[in-house]
């Protein structure tokens, strides 16, 4: 984010890094190097500043301009090509792409000041994190909360909804108190427990145990 201060003796500035708030896309790249194509979702609610997180590529950048509906701009060329149809979050920055502004001013017109030295302090705010483990039941059939019997969804498409939750990045997960938190799957390890082949469709049951951070 540019940051503008005047230089003066002996003072400090504080900012606060931005917080974005646009919904989860989908993206991929254009023709130029730094312009993005949405391949879900709208650029409606997205704004110059906002960060992003491409999740296909683990890669930040900042947007620096909104072309139209579908197109916007980042600041920094990506250093890993994002992977086409990637899903894109909100991300937050990090500081090899921090730039920041300086106006040196002057009450006489016809003088410029001269910057002899400028020193960069910092302090970072670590926050804590809840990490939470899961044991996921997977099986085909499934018995659902409420006790009916699910027999029409097949094991490889609950597999392919727990790699859909782990690139989407973010998704809602509700804790053993019945607090709601945003979490993203980190990575996930399954164990068989039973197969059956010997009837028309195989039956089958895992239990996967998926680590969740809190984002």
């Amino acid at each position: 984010e540019t940051i503008e201060a005047s230089v003066s003796a002996k003072k400090s500035y504080k900012t606060e890094f931005p917080i974005s708030t646009f919904a989860t896309k989908r993206a991929s790249v254009a023709a130029a190097g730094r312009t993005i194509t949405l391949t879900s979702g709208t650029t409606t609610d997205m704004a110059t500043g906002d960060w992003c997180f491409f999740v296909g590529n683990f890669e930040y950048r900042m947007v620096s301009s909104v072309t139209d509906s579908t197109h916007f701009e980042i600041q920094c060329p990506y250093d890993t090509a994002i992977i086409a149809n990637t899903w894109m979050r909100v991300g937050q920055p990090w500081g090899r792409y921090i730039q920041f502004r300086i106006s040196l001013r002057s009450s006489v017109d016809t003088r410029t000041p001269i910057l002899r030295a400028m020193a960069l302090k910092y302090l970072v705010n670590i926050r804590d994190y809840d990490i939470w483990t899961a044991n996921i039941h997977v099986s085909h059939p499934r018995t659902l909360r409420n006790g009916s019997i699910d027999k029409h969804t097949p094991i490889s498409t609950q597999f392919a909804r727990l790699d859909e939750s782990r690139s989407k990045g973010r998704v809602a997960f509700v804790d053993e108190m019945g607090d709601t938190h945003t979490v993203r799957v980190t990575n996930y390890s399954t164990r068989p427990l039973t197969q059956r082949t010997d009837k028309p469709l195989p039956e089958a049951s895992y239990v996967v145990v998926a680590t969740l951070l809190e984002v």
